[in-house]
Order: C-alpha cells, then sequence, then structure tokens
C-alpha cells in the first residue's frame, strides 16, 4: 500500500443482496430492480441416445420450424442439479418395512443409504435445461409474458417436447441453486458431454 492511499475513501463492499440483481419474486415471475420482469420454463431433459439419426434430424427440423417465429430474445442455460429420489427412497422404504426376508431388507437398507449418499454429496446429478423470456414492467408486462410462456410450451410440445412454466416456489429454488451452497454443486470441466457440436456440411 502507498502512504497516500490511506487517505483515499474505501470502496463499500456490497452484501449478497445486493450485488443480486433480484428485487423480488411472485406467482410466474422474477422482478430485477432495473426494472424487467422476467419468467422460466423448465425443458424436460429429451435423451438424444434413445433416437435414430433421422428422429433426431426430426426434431431438429421441427423445433426450428416452430421457433423460427420468434422474434423476441430467448436466453438458454443448462445447469447441473442433485437427482429428485424422494419418490424412489419412499418405494424402497415401504418395500423394505414390508420384506419379511432379513437378508434382503439390509440389502434395501444398504441401497437407501447409498442413494441419499450419492445425492447428497452431488454425484448423483441431473442436467436441468430453462428458457428465460423477459419484458420491461409495464401495465401489461406479466400477462404478454404469459401469453408468450405458454406459446412456448406448446410449440415445445409440437416437437414432443415437455415443458412447464415455473412457479413462484421453483423459482426460489432456482435461484438458490446459484447462491446456496447447500443447493449448488460442483460440474465436471469436461463440457463435450453437454455442448451440442454443430457440424456444417459444404
Amino acid at each position: 500500500m502507498r502512504f497516500w492511499d490511506i487517505f483515499k475513501p474505501k470502496e463499500k463492499i456490497k452484501t449478497c443482496n445486493e450485488e443480486l440483481n433480484i428485487k423480488d419474486i411472485k406467482n410466474n415471475f422474477l422482478y430485477t430492480k432495473d426494472d424487467n420482469v422476467m419468467s422460466y420454463i423448465k425443458i424436460q431433459p429429451l435423451n438424444l441416445y434413445l433416437l435414430s439419426n433421422k428422429e433426431q434430424e426430426l426434431i431438429i427440423r421441427q423445433l426450428s420450424a416452430e421457433l423460427s417465429s420468434e422474434i423476441k430474445e430467448l436466453k438458454f442455460f443448462s445447469i447441473a442439479r442433485p437427482v429428485d429420489v424422494g419418490d424412489l427412497i419412499e418405494d424402497l422404504q415401504e418395500i423394505a418395512n414390508n420384506c419379511l426376508n432379513q437378508i434382503q431388507k439390509d440389502l434395501l437398507k444398504k441401497h437407501i443409504n447409498e442413494t441419499v449418499r450419492l445425492t447428497f454429496t452431488g454425484e448423483a446429478v441431473e442436467r436441468q435445461n430453462f428458457l428465460i423470456i423477459a419484458e420491461p414492467v409495464g401495465d401489461y408486462a406479466e400477462k404478454d409474458l404469459l401469453k408468450r410462456g405458454m406459446e412456448l410450451v406448446n410449440k415445445l410440445a409440437n416437437c414432443n417436447v415437455k415443458s412447464e412454466i415455473l412457479e413462484e416456489q421453483y423459482i426460489i429454488q432456482l435461484c438458490s441453486g446459484f447462491t446456496n451452497m447447500n443447493f449448488a454443486f460442483k460440474e465436471d470441466s469436461d463440457y463435450e458431454d453437454y455442448m451440442p457440436i454443430i457440424k456444417w456440411d459444404k
């Protein structure tokens, strides 16, 4: 530190709340501090490895045709989230409780414990894909966003891709994935499995 630096006013350190651009979350919308309203569409994953090359090409063409009429900005992002194993654990627990064979019951309990461990350590994760649409704050912003969101859901459904507009609790949960260390998991640095490869045929 130089001598004259001690006379400079110290910069205020921003808190986490000040750094984030979130003003409020209500119903299907996130309101930002810079006067925008945002809505989130969750796209259910589609396993392309189960489809033939012709089926993959058909889906690509259908998606291109359906989304070609979109003239407003869309943002797409994909994150890794822990797999939801709640229903699986309940089913295994019920089987274990009704099981008469002690060896089978012990194996089921070990299976439950291992499943829970993999989930909490972030080893069992799934890719979740989202579209973000936004409008400046205004009298009809929410109505326009909801209408556009439903149109996008229907367009994706025409391509046999399931999607849904996120409600308030799920938007909060999504934001927690970026701000809460209990929900945020370190992702693999090898992105080759996740990034699409664009091929140019001459």
